[in-house]
């Protein structure tokens, strides 16, 4: 018994120094701060906004995700899966500019929409959410362009150099959240956002300029059938993903009338960013690597069992803790001023305890280019969670919610099982190393 505890005492050690060698403590703490800037800085708001007003935030915020994968089109996560594989650097850097330039007519094309939606007061039936989103949704031209940026200088491997720049960026646009909502209210929230992915794109775009620098672009033919081979089931799969991660809030913003209960939601959803970050670093660094090991498929079985076997470990350690002591320093920090939020995130952690046991298989169909297998499953999840989620809030009001959320990711799980099974089955069958 004590020679199997040293040896896993040694095997954890040696995993936590590869993690520590590729960055991955670097971008841990960079996605802390992004995620303290984006959903976080509700924490340090708290105090001066209501809780309706934090459940109007966590509306757009989660709109403004779904409208970035519509002006992203996918591009972002097809120059993360091209740039990452082994080719002469001119086409590295011809695939990123390519991703760039179609992104950014994407947004164009996706920016006017949202002043419509905002306009016609068709994005929900608060009236608060809908005027305020008119000038929110401007935060979205940094934030997409900046997708491609960062998945370039992640496809290069530039982890720490990505975790440098964000831990900078979000440290001084955190500043500017306090400052200007603490003088100007959920105006000055909005304001500070745009600011801060302004910041963020502005320096990351330098580094990626700097990168290229000296490296002349080598031409392919038909770029855009290279990314759209990727981009297309990516975009879908995201769009479903981004729907079906969060039919709860989409549902319950047009289905619950009661905007306190939605905030203190909210905030219990704002307050599962730990974990969620945490998913987030594993992900940065895992999916390039991922595509690198393609080419061998008993490695990636190798590495999929490794690293999936330390991160469902990590991540329940990591949920189990908040889940017993998280509260109490919430209710402490805030003088239970959001105790009601307590019940939600409880309930909000075991369905992200059952989203975890299949994280890492999306992953792997994304390193070995079964996008198209993501996009197909994610439809069966995305039809089944707004289902289950409509059906729970309609018995159980905003409880019901919760309760659904938790269902849906353990048939989520079973769904993915079945896909990333067939996904590894079928490319198994093309490689004569197998």
């Amino acid at each position: 018994m004590t020679t199997s505890l040293i040896s896993l005492s040694r095997y954890s050690i040696g995993l936590l120094k590869q993690f520590a060698a590729k960055g991955f403590f670097h971008l841990l703490t960079a996605n802390l701060l992004i995620q303290l800037f984006g959903f976080g800085s509700q924490f340090f708001v708290a105090w001066w906004l209501k809780p309706e007003q934090i459940g109007q935030i966590r509306i757009m915020q989660t709109y403004l995700n779904l409208a970035t994968i519509f002006a992203s089109l996918g591009f972002n996560t097809s120059a993360l899966k091209l740039c990452s594989e082994k080719r002469p650097e001119g086409e590295i850097v011809f695939l990123y500019k390519k991703a760039f330039n179609y992104t950014f007519f994407a947004v164009l094309i996706t920016l006017p929409g949202l002043f419509l939606l905002s306009k016609f007061r068709l994005l929900s039936n608060d009236d608060t959410v809908n005027k305020y989103f008119y000038f929110y949704s401007i935060a979205i031209i940094p934030l997409v362009l900046n997708t491609v940026d960062f998945t370039y200088l992640q496809a290069r491997k530039r982890i720490k150099e990505i975790a440098n720049v964000q831990s900078i960026t979000k440290l001084v646009s955190l500043v500017f959240v306090i400052c200007l909502t603490y003088f100007l209210g959920l105006t000055g929230y909005i304001i500070a956002i745009i600011i801060g992915y302004s910041l963020t794109f502005t320096i990351f775009y330098d580094r990626t300029t700097k990168l290229n620098a000296g490296i002349e672009a080598i031409k392919l033919e038909k770029p855009f059938s290279l990314h759209w081979h990727y981009a297309k089931f990516s975009f879908l799969a995201n769009i479903l993903g981004q729907i079906g991660s969060y039919a709860d809030l989409y549902l319950m913003n047009y289905m619950i009338v009661d905007k306190t209960m939605v905030g203190y939601y909210s905030f219990a959803l704002t307050m599962t960013m730990i974990p969620r970050m945490f998913t987030s670093t594993v992900q940065q660094i895992i999916s390039p690597y991922f595509s690198e090991k393609s080419q061998n498929v008993n490695e990636l079985k190798v590495a999929y069992k490794k690293y999936n076997a330390i991160y469902v470990t990590s991540s329940s350690l990591i949920i189990i803790i908040l889940f017993l002591f998280f509260p109490f320093i919430i209710d402490f920090l805030l003088s239970n001023k959001y105790h009601n939020s307590i019940i939600f995130f409880r309930l909000l952690l075991i369905a992200y305890f059952f989203q975890n046991l299949y994280t890492m298989k999306g992953y792997t169909l994304f390193g070995i280019g079964k996008i198209n297998l993501n996009f197909y499953s994610s439809i069966i999840i995305t039809i089944t969670n707004l289902v289950i989620v409509y059906l729970m809030i309609i018995k159980y009001s905003i409880l019901g919610a919760a309760y659904g959320m938790i269902i849906s990711n353990m048939v989520s799980w079973l769904v993915s099982n079945l896909f990333f099974d067939k996904g590894i089955r079928d490319y198994a069958k093309t490689k004569k190393n197998f």
